[in-house]
Order: structure tokens, then C-alpha cells, then sequence
């Protein structure tokens, strides 16, 4: 993979990279995901494993200072339902011991997945685009903590931070505020930078935005995000706010369950859950 949000992984083609027949599931990669098709129409990020950085990647008055908070309101907690009562690509993964179940955004295939010790991710992009050469990703990882030290507000502190580091100008974090999803603690942020560094020497300056949603789990930390790149830019939109809200409808979709001792593809106890 390139550089970016996703240092220190090297890219693991998945044996199947497009979505299958309609009504199939079809198993990929390591064998710990399936992609289940609810459609009988058929047919990115920040890389987790710098939450638990040592180095403080920003004060705790600095982000507090960086941060606007916008409460979510009643209007997203309807989502989630509105979203499973539609016809969707859904994304199912097992991640230690816990069923990680959400809708894939259209147009989007999955092309890498790894498990690396106690953190997991799983990548996908735009048909046609790869893990090295993307407009946008969508991710989703899961890090599995000896003990629930961590909150969201310091994960999410942690996650800022680098990524402010690497921004050349126009850094931005706005906090949509604590939430739920599936019934679980979660935060939702957005970050953004004017200009990262290039993809190769070849490439022009772009910009990165990365809409995140943290998430506790019962071994630790859920992310998904949401990651989009785009020309440079000296000054953040003033709507880029209001417009990144509305693609959380896959990220408040989100579905956890305990992993059923024995059950197989496509884990029905959990994609069927009423």
C-alpha cells in the first residue's frame, strides 16, 4: 500500500476482490470475511495501530482547543434501521471473537485484509482503484487491548495526532460528539489537512479527509473510517461538516455480536439479527 494513513502495512491482494452473485456469500483473503449480498438486484483511513502511540501526538488542551463539538442528532440514531431495511452489500467479520457486520457504501469492492497480532484491518476502495493508488477508502480495524485502559477520547486524541503532524497546512478536527452504535460507546470525528505528502514524486500534493467512528468493543477498539483524497487546498470548506455527516449511515449501521461457537459464513445469527 502507499504511505499515508496506512503506514506500516504491506498489501495482501484478496483471493476475490469483486462482489458475488446475488444471494451468494463468498469467503476471501484469510479466510475471516465474508461479503454477504442482501440485494436482489446485484450486480478509507488512519491506521489503528498508532492509537496506543507512545509519543503525545497532541496536548490534551490542544485538541480541546482544535475540536468543535457537534451533537449528533435524533435524525442519525434513525439511520441505522433505515439502512438494514434497504437492499445492501453487507460486509461480515469475525475480529476476536466478536461478528463485525456493516454495509459497504456503493461502488466500493474489498481488496486487502491482515491480521497482525492483536490488530486487524480490512480495506476497501472504488472499483477500479487499488490500496496503492485510491480516491477513497473505507476501513475498517479492530485492536484487541490486554485491558480498557484506553477511552475513546484518547484513542481519538491519538489518532489526531499524527495525522496533524504530517499535514503541511490547513489541519482540521471537528467531534461529532459521543455516541452509540449497536448499543455501544462510540465517538465520531473528522479529520482533515489541506495537503499530505505525496503518494511518489511523480504525484501533486493532496488533500486527505478521514471520517472516523470509535467504537469499544469487548476486546477493545472498533474503527471504521472513511477516507477520501482530493486536490489541495488552503482553507477547509466551510460546509465540509455538515457534508461528511451525511455518510455516517454506514458507520451508525454498524452490528456487533458474539461469535457463535461452530457457525460458519455468512454468520446468520448476526446479519439475521432482528
Amino acid at each position: 500500500m502507499d504511505g499515508g494513513l496506512h503506514d506500516g502495512f504491506s498489501s495482501l491482494p484478496l483471493s476475490q476482490a469483486l462482489p458475488p452473485p446475488c444471494g451468494d456469500a463468498i469467503i476471501y483473503g484469510l479466510g475471516l470475511s465474508v461479503l454477504v449480498s442482501t440485494n436482489a438486484d446485484c450486480v478509507t483511513g488512519i491506521s489503528a495501530s498508532q492509537i496506543l502511540d507512545p509519543q503525545p501526538c497532541l496536548e490534551e488542551q490542544a485538541m480541546k482547543h482544535v475540536l468543535s463539538t457537534l451533537m449528533l442528532t435524533v435524525v442519525y440514531f434513525m439511520v441505522a434501521q433505515q439502512v438494514w431495511s434497504q437492499d445492501k452489500i453487507m460486509m461480515a467479520t469475525p475480529v476476536f471473537g466478536q461478528i463485525v457486520v456493516y454495509p459497504l457504501p456503493p461502488g466500493f469492492a474489498p481488496s486487502f485484509e491482515d491480521l497482525k497480532g492483536t490488530f486487524y484491518i480490512q480495506e476497501s476502495v472504488l472499483s477500479g482503484e487499488s490500496v496503492d493508488d485510491w480516491s477513497q477508502m473505507f476501513t475498517m480495524t479492530g485492536l484487541k487491548l490486554a485491558k480498557q485502559t484506553v477511552t475513546l477520547d484518547q484513542a481519538a486524541q491519538n489518532m489526531a495526532g499524527p495525522f496533524q503532524q504530517a499535514c503541511s497546512k490547513a489541519f482540521s478536527a471537528i467531534s461529532y460528539g459521543p455516541t452509540q452504535i449497536d448499543g455501544r460507546p462510540a465517538l465520531v470525528i473528522l479529520l482533515s489537512c489541506g495537503a499530505m505528502p505525496r503518494v511518489n514524486e511523480n504525484s501533486a500534493a493532496q488533500s486527505e479527509t478521514a471520517l472516523i467512528a470509535l467504537v469499544q468493543a469487548p476486546f477493545g477498539l472498533i474503527t471504521i473510517q472513511w477516507a477520501e483524497r482530493a486536490d489541495a487546498f488552503d482553507t477547509p470548506a466551510s460546509d465540509e461538516a455538515d457534508r461528511w455527516m451525511t455518510r455516517m449511515a454506514p458507520m451508525l449501521a454498524m452490528r456487533f455480536c458474539d461469535a457463535v461457537p461452530g457457525e460458519q459464513p455468512p454468520y446468520p445469527s448476526c446479519v439475521s439479527r432482528p
